[in-house]
């Protein structure tokens, strides 16, 4: 109830990563990735297993996260579509209808609506994982800590939207999935591809990107996207 007392009101941190695998975490058995700080979050937490996306694509998927609806009820349907302006996102609910402090660091990217309609701004987005996440995860911890040391009885809602492993996008070159991480020492230390991995499936509109790579070609694309997983776990932390 807004104005009332802070009983029973916990403080809410909502961490999202960009385009990661869900079974790209250690703590589910992948040996090939290591995350310690959101295994630890699984192994201290409550992991939904069974949990679907609302739509597979960014800005539709980030719409219905803040809303809590369906792309067919927010109109991002695709990522060049523009939320609906009369429905209220998460950010602006609870600060008609409560009285959380609703605070923003990283990667917004819903189509049709200024973050700063919704949050209070901590730090803006930029393109590239590597240069945006430590800039969003810093900005967060040290909103928490004037939070704590301030006394305030407050209750805050703060959303840290990390773009990493979104990176693994931009190793898609023309002649094979080249990248800064260098190749394993050994072929065989390379991840396997999974069961389901058949390069016919790839669609039509990729084929002049990436329809001349080899599996070892791909099975360095997933290395790569592994070693950015562990960039952002590092950033969890």
């Amino acid at each position: 109830m807004k104005g009332g007392t802070n009983v029973n009101r916990p403080n809410i941190v909502f961490v999202h990563t960009d385009q990661q695998h869900h079974l790209a975490v250690s703590a589910y058995g992948n040996t090939d990735v290591s995350t310690p700080n959101i295994d630890r979050l699984v192994n201290d937490g409550i992991a939904f297993r069974r949990s679907y996306s609302a739509n597979p694509v960014c800005c539709p998927a980030r719409a219905s996260w803040y809303t809590g609806r369906m792309s067919v009820e927010h109109g991002v349907i695709g990522n060049r579509l523009n939320i609906d302006p009369d429905m209220p996102d998460l950010g602006q609910w609870l600060t008609e209808h409560t009285d959380y402090e609703c605070v923003y660091s990283g990667k917004w990217h819903v189509t049709g609506r200024d973050v700063e309609q919704s949050f209070r701004v901590l730090y803006g987005r930029h393109p590239y994982g590597e240069l945006q996440d430590s800039g969003a995860t810093r900005s967060a911890s040290q909103y928490i800590a004037h939070h704590a040391s301030s006394g305030s009885d407050r209750p805050f809602f703060l959303s840290v939207g990390l773009l990493n492993p979104h990176d693994c996008c931009y190793v898609c070159g023309f002649n094979g999935p080249l990248g800064k991480y260098g190749m394993a020492s050994e072929l065989s230390d390379l991840p396997e591809l999974p069961d389901n991995f058949d390069i016919d499936l790839l669609p039509p509109n990729q084929k002049h990107r990436v329809g001349h790579w080899t599996r070892t070609d791909w099975q360095y694309y997933v290395y790569q996207c592994y070693r950015m997983v562990e960039t952002v776990d590092a950033q969890i932390g």
